[in-house]
């Protein structure tokens, strides 16, 4: 049995190491091509994550634009003795109002829909519009989006 596996083992060596045809060294090792190789993979990582930072900050950006939006204005208090203002005037104001904010409001979205489409092609290289693994991303901006409707 002893015997067996010192052959085996012979046979291994002969095939894996052969004694005084090798030499490790640095130089040999290729040492210097993997950490330059790894320094630029590393630099490439960190302009992705720049731009999509960048990209996000500019997403935040519109949506908080978004906010100060008031698609669903109340009006102001009445002084003490002041007439309220004829219906018809406060709904054609309104309604004026309302268009102006949407306006802008659709504007700051036909602008954000390329962002969010290169954030995916960044992420993930599709170009789907919805992809599985950005929908928390995709519901927070729609909450977001939903909240500047509502409030």
């Amino acid at each position: 049995m002893a015997s067996k596996l010192r052959n085996m083992f012979y046979e291994n060596e002969g095939n894996w190491i052969q004694l005084g045809l090798t030499r490790f060294c640095w130089n040999t090792l290729n040492l210097d091509e993997f950490c330059e190789a790894i320094c630029f993979k590393l630099k490439n990582v960190y302009a992705l994550y720049e731009q999509i930072k960048d990209m996000e900050s500019c997403i935040d950006f519109e949506l908080g634009t978004m906010v100060g939006y008031k698609l669903f204005p109340v009006g102001r208090p009445l002084e003490k003795g002041a007439k309220p203002p004829p219906c018809s005037k406060f709904f054609q104001k309104m309604i004026e109002v309302r268009k102006k904010n949407f306006s802008k409001v659709l504007k700051l979205l036909s602008r954000m829909t390329p962002m969010i489409n290169k954030l995916e092609a960044i992420v993930l290289h599709t170009s789907g519009g919805y992809s599985p693994y950005m929908a928390l991303f995709y519901k927070e901006c729609e909450e977001k989006i939903f909240d500047v409707f509502v409030k």
